[in-house]
């Protein structure tokens, strides 16, 4: 939690022009960086795997790294369940990296009563979030490879409606889909496509 606190201080501080140009070229507003509490680790940080809560065995790094880049807390009931770090360059998004100690490598934004995408592409996850919070909820994974947390399934079996959004091209898409059929699973290439397909 210090870490996402001293991030989201960091956003908002000096200096900060290289992160906020990336969040407003990925279409994400003010509000909702404020909202969900976003941060900025200006550079990578090596902190101790026992400071980190781990317990030290053999063959393991001694320390634990923490890549530069925009802090994505999953904050649920003020209780932080996981954080990960989406890396950037002058070209755009780069790599998420999900930060050890996590409970959960998904996201779940929004109410799940009727509607939920799923969608692996952070950024495009807290866009897609942004844009239609009264209409769907919205499922951040990642990581494909992983698979969706318990606390998940219940929300996802009981949804009227259940789409899979996977960018063109990604090779982290979702291999295997389980019980959602093909006709569920939508492709797209821009935020315009996301907003479409909203």
């Amino acid at each position: 939690m210090a870490f996402v606190t001293r991030s989201h201080r960091h956003l908002w501080g000096k200096n900060n022009e290289a992160p906020l140009s990336f969040l407003f070229q990925q279409g994400l507003s003010h509000g909702l960086i404020k909202d969900l509490y976003l941060g900025w680790n200006k550079f990578g940080q090596a902190r101790s795997i026992e400071n980190w809560g781990f317990e030290p065995f053999p063959g393991q790094p001694e320390k634990l790294m923490l890549h530069p880049g925009i802090v994505v807390p999953a904050i649920v009931s003020q209780n932080l369940e996981a954080v990960w770090i989406q890396q950037f360059n002058d070209t755009g998004a780069l790599d998420a990296y999900l930060v050890p100690g996590s409970k959960t490598a998904q996201i779940l934004l929004g109410e799940p009563d009727d509607r939920i995408i799923i969608i692996h592409d952070l950024m495009d996850g807290l866009y897609l979030y942004q844009e239609g919070k009264e209409r769907v909820a919205v499922l951040i994974h990642p990581d494909p490879t992983k698979p969706i947390a318990r606390k998940f399934l219940k929300p996802l079996r009981q949804a009227q409606s259940i789409q899979v959004l996977q960018k063109e091209n990604d090779p982290n898409k979702m291999t295997d889909p389980g019980d959602i059929p093909a006709s569920r699973i939508g492709h797209y290439h821009s935020k315009t496509d996301l907003t479409r397909l909203l």
